[in-house]
């Protein structure tokens, strides 16, 4: 079976439930933007059930929203505190609530300077991935004899 699979906004998660509590115990949490692929429009937000939350969006929204941008942090603390800074930098291009109208690339930077000025450590999306397969991993082979 695939360890990966493809979940709400097209991100790629995990496909097995022992993954999926690993990736709980670690406890990473997210700062995303997610928005429709027609526009330059983007909702800043944070949290660790990522596909939960994205279909929440999805389900709210008209048209079909995609991941524009995705890092993550070693919790809910450093991801609630990189989000309130990424929209303060950018609150000249908000339009409603956690709503922005901001290209791709400006939100990448936003995220990666707030990151560097309070000293978190982020992981891309394809790393935090690959981190908790690793983990899988060595679980298993601590129960092989």
């Amino acid at each position: 079976m695939d360890a990966i699979t493809t979940k709400a906004c097209d991100l790629r998660w995990f496909a097995d439930k022992a993954a999926a509590k690993i990736f709980d115990d670690i406890g990473y949490c997210a700062v995303y933007a997610v928005g429709p692929t027609t526009s330059d429009k983007a909702k800043i937000g944070q949290g660790m059930q990522l596909p939960a939350r994205l279909v929440s969006i999805q389900n709210a929204h008209w048209a079909k929203l995609v991941v524009k941008a995705i890092q993550w942090t070693p919790g809910y603390l450093f991801a609630e505190r990189l989000q309130r800074m990424v929209c303060e930098l950018i609150e000249c291009r908000r339009v409603r609530g956690d709503w922005f109208d901001i290209p791709t690339i400006m939100i990448d930077q936003s995220i990666a300077i707030c990151a560097r000025k309070a000293g978190i450590k982020l992981l891309s999306h394809e790393d935090m991935l690959a981190s908790v397969l690793a983990e899988r991993e060595r679980r298993i082979s601590l129960l092989a004899p």
